[in-house]
């Protein structure tokens, strides 16, 4: 492959995992995975991976919770790590700092938000996800917020 498209175009080594052997041969373990070299032509190119869908038992078990966008699950709403900036301050009575933690709000609930918030405060998304309804507060004292993680045709394995 090196010889095809040369060394500086190897991209990633993909370990593929059948779901069974594919032989009768009882000397030996029979092969459960391929190995794919992903290879590209140039520096730019496009990747899209094919998923298969959630088995409905992952689904149930996974995304017990629904509402009118959906089946969700509850997901963090904050990464490790305290943060000096706008991302550690309090919100509405949580403060993730303390924690050790600090607000990290992912691309997939903000794309929820109908409307640019690129400028806008890591506080003032916040407010916009709740009142969407999309934030789901603890109910019990101490405890961090979290967000709606929705099932959508992009989920799946990869």
């Amino acid at each position: 492959m090196d010889a095809v498209f040369g060394p500086d175009n190897f991209r990633s080594e993909i370990i593929w995992r059948r779901s069974n052997a594919h032989n009768q041969l009882t000397k030996q373990y029979g092969p459960i995975h391929d190995t794919l070299l992903f290879y590209s032509k140039g520096k730019r190119f496009t990747f899209h991976p094919g998923r298969t869908p959630y088995t409905s038992t992952y689904v149930k078990k996974n995304f017990p919770y629904s509402d009118s966008h959906g089946k969700y699950q509850s997901n963090v709403l904050t990464g490790s790590g305290t943060r000096a900036g706008e991302s550690g301050e309090p919100w509405r009575g949580y403060d993730p700092t303390p924690h050790g933690r600090h607000w990290a709000i992912p691309s997939s609930i903000r794309s929820l938000i109908k409307f640019d918030t690129a400028n806008d405060s890591v506080q003032r998304v916040l407010d916009k996800l709740d009142a969407l309804s999309l934030i789901i507060h603890p109910r019990t004292a101490g405890k961090m917020p979290r967000y709606k993680q929705y099932l959508s045709s992009s989920h799946g394995v990869l």
